[in-house]
């Protein structure tokens, strides 16, 4: 199995980490790999995030270590897709449109 983080996930990761960094240094670097570590965790392990019961396709949700935000993501084919790198109390399901969008881009690879 194979990560793909799609270019807004990509976006919050890079915007978290730069925060982090900005109130202490180092703390970017460890948001970094706390993210890395779920990833990891989740390319061997892909079913142990919470499934999401709102969502159609079987979206997930798994928490990082220490930090306030869970991945949400996808299972696709031999791929873990990463929709969103979502803060526990903002903007709840603001990324809904970002899995639609996912889910349309494997049916066209299909």
């Amino acid at each position: 199995m194979i990560s793909v983080l799609l270019a807004a996930a990509s976006s919050e990761l890079a915007a978290a980490a730069e925060y982090y960094e900005s109130r202490q240094s180092g703390l970017g670097g460890e948001f970094i790999a706390a993210f890395n570590d779920a990833v990891q965790l989740l390319l061997t392990h892909s079913r142990a995030g919470q499934l999401l019961p709102e969502s159609d396709h079987e979206l997930r949700e798994f928490p990082l270590a220490r930090f306030p935000f869970q991945l949400i993501y996808l299972l696709r084919r031999d791929e873990l897709v990463i929709v969103a790198i979502a803060h526990n109390r903002r903007r709840p399901f603001y990324w809904n449109s970002r899995v639609q969008e996912a889910s349309a881009m494997y049916r066209l690879a299909a």
